[in-house]
This record gives structure tokens, sequence and C-alpha cells, in this order.
């Protein structure tokens, strides 16, 4: 008898859900439990949210990534986003600091806002060329990339935020553990 193996989801799907958490109890200020991001097949998948935590200007929150059954080194890491809100002072034409965090100066994405991706712990830098992202930029690919952007701007798109920048921290506390297993760790 054939089993049916059990899907999981990528590191940037957890990754883009605990943004879209934050980036909704930053607005909200209140806790969430769980949301839903878009995939890239299109089919949406809800995540449950851990670690709430929010301020006036900053959020964060984790997802625990469930690979299903494939053997993936990744499979239950915690995936950690912070989100802080840094408006833009159009007003006086110059960014204003905001939580320590300096905000961008435009361009703006369509509809006056920006969003700004980082890595924290355990996510590393890439060191050498050839990979989709330049050497010197987080090793945070395009597509999980894209699915961050695209999860936190539906949540400014929702609320109607525009002049202000989001900037996102995504961290994997035990993260520089997991690449050693890998070769992430010579990349």
């Amino acid at each position: 008898m054939k089993r049916i193996l059990r899907s999981g989801y990528t590191t940037g799907a957890c990754a883009a859900a605990a943004a879209k958490g934050a980036a909704e109890m930053l607005l909200t200020q209140t806790v969430v439990a769980e949301v839903a991001v878009e995939l890239p097949t299109g089919e949406r998948a809800a995540f449950k949210l851990h670690g709430q935590s929010f301020s006036e200007h900053e959020a964060s929150c984790f997802v625990v990534k469930d690979a299903g059954d494939d053997p993936d080194i990744t499979n239950g890491a915690e995936l950690h986003a912070l989100v802080t809100l840094v408006p833009f002072d159009s007003a006086q034409g110059a960014d204003r600091r905001l939580s320590g965090v300096e905000a961008p100066r435009p361009p703006f994405l369509e509809g006056g806002s920006s969003i700004v991706i980082e890595g924290g712990t355990g996510i590393g830098k890439v060191t050498k060329p050839g990979l989709a992202v330049p050497p010197g930029e987080w090793a945070i690919n395009p597509v999980p990339r894209r699915m961050i952007e695209q999860a936190v701007n539906s949540v400014m798109s929702e609320f109607n935020i525009h002049n202000s920048t989001f900037k996102i921290v995504i961290s994997i506390p035990d993260g520089e553990e997991r690449a050693k297993k890998t070769l992430n760790a010579r990349l």
C-alpha cells in the first residue's frame, strides 16, 4: 500500500506569515492568533502565530515551520518577524526617527509606502556570487522576499497605510546551528 506524503510549507511561506501577523498586530494593537497567506501556487494557507508581542511602533511573532513529510533540516524551526513602522514626514521632507530606526528615503512602493526586509539572528548574508541574491545581501531568496512583501503589503492596503516604511527583520534563533548541517554554512 502506497502511503500519501503529508505536505508542508516552505521557510519563505512561514516567514511571510510571521511578517503578516506582526504587521496586523502592529496596526490593530491586538494579539493575532492566526493569519492566511497566499502561496506561489495561488492557494491560501493558514498559519498559527506564537510569541506575539506589540507596542505602539513595533510588533513581533513567530511561526513554527512544518515541512510535512519532507526531511528538511528547517522542520520545526521558529521563523520570527519583527515589524517596525517608520512613518515618512513628507511635510518636512525628511525621515523621522522612530524606535531608533531610520526610514529610507523614497521611492516608495505604489501607494506611498515601502517595505524593507532585513535578516536578523540566524539569517546569513551571501558571501559568494552565483546565487539568486548578490553577495553582501541578506540570504533571503527572491520568491520568499516577494511573499513577505505581498503579505505585508496586503495588510498595509487593508489599513490604508501611506507614506510609511515597514521595516521587517526575519530571524531564526537556531539558524546558525541548523546551517552547520547543510551546505549553507560554506556558502
